[in-house]
């Protein structure tokens, strides 16, 4: 039996509660307050955390980027192997990342403006050294929230409203926060994840995110996905970029996820996180639909130093369709089952649901939530396409707004 501690709620690590009882590992879920998370990445862990481990831990993992220093914070003091804290810092959050100078080759232009700077003293600096369109965005948010393409000053100034509002939830839970102003660049999205294991860089999978995103908000609706761990040429500019940008990076024995835009042949870094994407439950279900293999088991063996590299060999070719149900208007949810019934008529392999009929859902790219995803396996490129066309097009979330 391998005891692990997973930092987050238990109810947002769905996949991995049910690897972890099927592997018949003893999990402790720790949900952290935010004073907490700021005491450990600023100065380590303070005893009252240490004090709620209930058993000894062999293992500590999170899926979230706020709480991937303290991860390895308490791995450290607790004897298991570690990553650099300040590497992981730096890697969690984007304008830390953009400030690297062994990164920010690898970014469109960005600028970096504090809380406290008035909107009339961003817009003048982003007149004089950037042409619209721009991208706006909180520091160290996740899910997509207070992105915005911003095409002129009057869409800049609401813009900035939001992503204010948001960096300052990021600052009361991490301490920290600010807001970043970078060249739009336009072109599809993809993002790779894969593993760094004693020094070795393996892109497993690349995903095209859908629809094209072309702004004004940012949060996906799916991603049509397949492995590249064999060497399919198609793909290999994937893996040649991520190997790049990895070895850049001075992270090792880790997972990791980047997001980029292809544009013109030449590929922007968005974002890079030392992780599992989607909060565990995309890298864990796209990776076992497209190749057979198990996230979560690579994760544990990186951690504990066990991998072999027969460990990542293929069990199958397949393509991965995810779909990310969210709304257009924040309101209560009322179609939550129509939508379920729909996508097991579509043969849905896995479904996540995260909210309820009745329960108040954000309109999409405002909060850090969702509502409902569903995973689908096709066999090739066209068919996975057409499946998500149709998913698109016909299934939409339904919200009301109550009377006052």
């Amino acid at each position: 039996m391998v005891n692990v501690l997973v930092l987050g709620k238990q109810e947002d690590c769905a996949c991995y509660a049910a690897f972890a009882e099927r592997a018949e590992h003893r999990v402790q879920y720790i949900d952290l307050k935010p004073e907490q998370i700021v005491q450990a990445e600023q100065y380590g862990i303070s005893p009252d955390l240490e004090g709620i481990f209930s058993a000894p831990v062999d293992d500590v993992i999170s899926f979230g980027d706020d709480l991937q220093v303290v991860v390895d914070v308490i791995r450290q003091s607790l004897g298991l192997p570690y990553r650099d804290p300040q590497r992981i810092k730096t890697l969690s959050n984007k304008a830390l990342s953009r400030q690297d100078s062994r990164l920010s080759g690898f970014f469109a232009q960005s600028r970096e403006f504090d809380l406290s700077c008035s909107f009339d003293n961003l817009a003048t600096k982003v007149e004089q050294q950037f042409t619209f369109p721009v991208v706006i965005k909180p520091s160290n948010a996740f899910y997509s929230a207070g992105v915005t393409r911003c095409d002129n000053r009057d869409e800049l100034r609401c813009a900035f409203i939001e992503a204010k509002g948001i960096a300052r939830v990021m600052r009361s839970r991490r301490g920290e926060s600010s807001i970043l102003v970078e060249s739009y660049v336009d072109g599809e999205e993809f993002a790779v994840d894969g593993i760094i294991y004693e020094g070795q860089i393996i892109p497993l999978m690349v995903h095209q995110k859908r629809p094209g995103l072309k702004g004004p908000k940012f949060h996906e609706h799916g991603m049509i996905s397949r492995h590249i761990v064999n060497d399919q040429p198609n793909l290999e500019r994937y893996r040649t970029y991520a190997q790049a940008l990895m070895s850049a990076t001075g992270l090792d024995n880790s997972p990791f996820h980047i997001e980029l835009r292809e544009n013109n042949g030449s590929f922007y870094l968005l974002e890079i996180a030392p992780r599992i994407s989607g909060g565990g439950t995309s890298g864990y279900n796209a990776l076992r639909i497209t190749s057979g293999l198990d996230f979560f088991d690579i994760q544990h063996a990186i951690n504990q130093r066990t991998l072999k590299t027969e460990d990542l060999n293929p069990q199958q070719d397949a393509f991965s369709v995810e779909f990310d149900f969210g709304s257009k208007e924040s309101g209560v949810l009322e179609n939550l089952d129509v939508i379920v019934a729909a996508c097991k008529a579509r043969r849905a392999c896995a479904l996540f649901s995260f909210k309820k009929n009745g329960e108040f859902l954000r309109k999409e790219g405002e909060g850090f939530e969702s509502c409902l995803m569903a995973y689908f396996t096709a066999p090739d490129q066209d068919i996975a396409e057409a499946l998500f066309d149709d998913i698109y097009k016909n299934l939409r979330i339904k919200v009301f707004q109550p009377a006052l």
